[in-house]
């Protein structure tokens, strides 16, 4: 397959969802690092990412969580999946924070130079 050929799979890929031949020839096609497919499978990735950052958060029904907890009850496993740590962000809060700041502070930092160099004066060299 070539780019054109790929290009509506980026999302599908990005998904998780893609199988089969379709998949290895993407994986084959990014293994080559193509400079046109590459950045459109990290755009999907990111927009992937974005969409599960803006979905609501959403409580199971009870009836939901009664039947999971009897599955796991029945199995005897309760005390290994107890033991399971929580599910963490891709991208944690504090990260994004420091993103922020940085972000402040580099913008200030370009404010403030080209604010200095417009209202310094420089001295020059008398022997010119």
């Amino acid at each position: 397959m070539d780019c054109e050929q790929l290009a509506p799979l980026y999302e599908e890929f990005a998904l998780g969802v893609l199988e089969g031949e379709e998949r290895a020839e993407v994986e084959a096609h990014l293994a080559r690092a193509c400079p046109h497919c590459t950045p459109g499978i990290e755009k999907a990735r990111w927009v992937v990412a974005q969409l599960a950052r803006m979905s609501p958060e959403a409580q199971p029904p009870q009836s939901l969580k009664r039947k999971i907890l009897d599955a796991v009850k029945s199995t005897g496993n309760v005390a290994e999946i107890a033991k399971a740590s929580p599910i963490r962000a891709a991208f944690p809060v504090w990260a994004w924070a420091a993103a922020a700041a940085l972000a402040i502070l580099t913008g200030y930092s370009i404010l403030f130079a080209r604010w200095e160099i417009k209202t310094r004066s420089w001295p020059t060299c008398a022997g010119r």
